[in-house]
């Protein structure tokens, strides 16, 4: 044993990395071996093999090299390719950013800096095919190519209609994933010095950080090109194939299991349904079909939710979490609930400036009493966030196949509302003014979804719903509540989260009073149907009612009245 520990230290030393691949031992090496070391190692060679084949995977195990020849595709990519394959997700999992460019950009250089990032990433010239029913990860030799589309000759009317078409179609698209790399970047030109940068890759690609991780490098490329030079981005250690290859190494060498105890434990009893109340029945199977509701909160808010979370030891993201939490309750009627929240689950400290999916959606639980100040919820949702952040790596699907058996493949059994919070950063691309402008999304993975974003005039929130079961004006209505309630909160946060007030001095005045006026006399004026008719008389064309997809004018809805009345007289009825 001491031979082979003397040639491990040595190759340790040299920078080599050893593996095993399909029973062969295998090497990388920057500067070659010498034939000294080779024929060690040959000797060595049955050891060498046992050692590593037994050696459990850890976050100090080298990502490098780990990726077997045609490399399996990480357990989170995985759970969002079974979904991919059933047509109903569309383009609910698609990342799309859109930055507006001001001054003058070069093009070309643009589109150099993009090859130079897609050829440092090979993740993002990935396709995933299936094999025998398994999908792999298929690295391409080229990325994806700078579209540019001129809009500078239109009149404006007409151009931001082709930018609306134009963001539409990015967002709407649906990514084969099996034959394409799923990426495409675009330049809307809408003038001189005035472009829309657009990127719209599937989740399989990029999550939050990643994009904030392309930007960074595509704007360090950017400024190389323009100056003629070469982009020299800090070397990668591995790649994402490696920590797709380490993460299912690791989680199934017991990190699985010690993970699973945790939730079966954190959410025994728990009920995905927060109680919120539908416009309309939900659908068995989701059409993922959504809209987006944006507002926002001023910077002076901003800064009292920042001293009160600073007051409890809490980030201002606690807070807002917190806050959300109480809303769900009070809208809903529910004391038990569960949220999901995206978070960063690179285990691995090599994976930090690798592009890639390391997203992983954990489950805050929080579980309210009569007389809990927000104080107190803020309290318990600090520490639950902290103990489920701790126990982040096993991904959804995974913990969801651990839990709920047998669960549909498309509806997710352990919450049906979502929250995130990121901190906005602005790409920079040298010469030239950069801001990051939100896309609408045609889709929601969720129920109801809430997303916060710092930026520097405030917090900019979105409310992501499945139009299937809410309508706008719901939606917007829930947003003005979630802001009086911030103010009721800041205002006395020991006051008990009951009393916390959702509506104005003039809707409670208006419920409570004017709705319950009774000094209007009860006398009936018309019976309904004679009220339907004078109706039919004024709009006989105007939409009466819509189901499963047909619609009825108030004519032929009267006409159809008219035939069932009179077959209920030929009855007998009265």
């Amino acid at each position: 044993m001491n031979g082979l520990q003397s040639l491990l230290d040595r190759l340790r030393t040299g920078g080599v990395r050893l593996w095993v691949h399909e029973g062969r031992l295998r090497y990388q090496s920057r500067e070659g071996l010498s034939s000294d070391q080779i024929a060690e190692m040959r000797r060595h060679r049955d050891e060498l093999i046992e050692l590593l084949e037994r050696r459990p995977m850890t976050t100090d195990t080298p990502l490098s090299g780990l990726a077997p020849a045609e490399p399996r595709l990480s357990y989170t990519q995985e759970g969002m390719w079974f979904l991919q394959q059933f047509e109903a997700i569309g383009s609910a999992y698609n990342v799309m950013s859109i930055v507006r460019i001001e001054g003058a950009l070069e093009l070309d250089a643009m589109s150099r800096a993009l090859d130079e990032v897609a050829q440092h990433h090979d993740v993002l010239r990935t396709r995933f095919p299936a094999v025998d029913g398994v999908p792999l990860q298929e690295v391409q030799e080229d990325g994806p190519r700078l579209q540019v589309t001129d809009l500078s000759g239109l009149t404006p009317a007409v151009r931001d209609e082709q930018v609306a078409c134009r963001l539409r179609r990015h967002a709407e698209r649906v990514f084969r994933i099996e034959d394409e790399c799923p990426i495409a970047v675009e330049v809307l030109r809408l003038g001189p010095e005035r472009h829309l940068l657009v990127l719209n890759a599937h989740h399989l690609l990029f999550d939050a950080a990643s994009s904030d991780l392309f930007f960074r490098e595509l704007g360090e490329a950017y400024a190389a090109s323009r100056s003629g030079r070469q982009a020299s981005p800090s070397p990668l250690r591995a790649r994402y194939a490696d920590y797709a290859e380490w993460q299912r190494r690791w989680l199934d060498g017991g990190v699985r299991d010690e993970q699973v105890a945790y939730w079966r434990r954190r959410l025994a009893g728990a009920s995905a349904d927060c109680g919120l109340p539908l416009d309309r029945p939900r659908r068995r199977v989701p059409d993922f079909r959504g809209a987006q509701l944006k507002f926002e909160l001023p910077l002076d808010l901003c800064g009292e939710l920042v001293e009160l979370g600073r007051r409890h030891g809490a980030t201002p993201f606690m807070v807002l979490l917190a806050a959300y939490q109480v809303l769900l309750s009070r809208w809903g009627g529910r004391r038990d609930l569960c949220v999901g929240v995206p978070v960063d689950g690179r285990g691995h400290p090599e994976a930090e400036n690798i592009i890639g999916c390391f997203v992983n959606t954990i489950v805050v639980r929080t579980e309210l009493s009569d007389d809990d100040g927000f104080a107190d919820v803020l309290g318990q949702v600090r520490d639950r966030m902290v103990e489920a952040y701790d126990h982040r790596h096993l991904p959804l699907h995974l913990l969801a196949a651990e839990l709920a058996p047998g669960r549909e493949a498309l509806r997710q059994p352990l919450f049906e509302t979502m929250f995130s919070y990121l901190t906005e950063e602005a790409p920079y691309f040298a010469g030239l003014r950069a801001t990051v402008e939100e896309p609408d999304g045609p889709a929601a993975k969720f129920d109801l979804s809430l997303f916060a974003a710092e930026t520097p005039e405030g917090m900019r929130c979105t409310f992501e719903y499945a139009t299937a079961l809410f309508d706008h004006a719901t939606v917007e209505r829930l947003a003005q509540c979630f802001v009086l309630l911030l103010r009721g909160i800041i205002a006395d946060p020991g006051r008990p989260v009951r009393d916390l007030p959702l509506l104005t001095d003039d809707e409670r005045r208006r419920q409570l009073e004017t709705w319950n006026a009774t000094g209007t006399s009860g006398e009936i004026q018309a019976c309904l149907h004679e009220l339907f008719e004078k109706r039919v008389e004024v709009c006989p064309d105007a939409t009466a009612v819509v189901f499963e997809g047909r619609a009825l004018s108030y004519r032929s809805l009267d006409l159809l009245a008219e035939r069932v009345a009179g077959r209920l007289r030929r009855l007998g009825a009265g």
